[in-house]
């Protein structure tokens, strides 16, 4: 899966409940330069795939997140990368 240009994927917490992404170890989220990726308070990510932000893309993740990688998943991070 791709966020490009100018689109954005927000994971947003809801009252009660913890929305989560789960990103198989088959699957692939790429955050292309422009795109945006917003981890908001309360939600969960899990990783067992790739996680990739590339340079000049948007990347946001509240302190009350939590993001953890499993298995062989992986996140990486472009250090051109925009950290909000």
């Amino acid at each position: 899966m791709e966020v490009g240009r100018g689109n954005e994927l927000v994971l947003c917490g809801q009252p009660g409940r913890t929305p989560e992404l789960y990103i198989g170890p088959a699957a692939r989220l790429v955050v292309q330069r422009g795109g945006r990726l917003v981890i908001q308070p309360h939600t969960k990510v899990t990783i067992a795939g790739q996680l990739v932000v590339e340079e000049g893309a948007y990347f946001q993740q509240d302190a009350q997140a939590q993001v953890q990688t499993i298995g062989r998943g992986q996140v990486m991070v472009s250090p051109q990368a925009l950290r909000q």
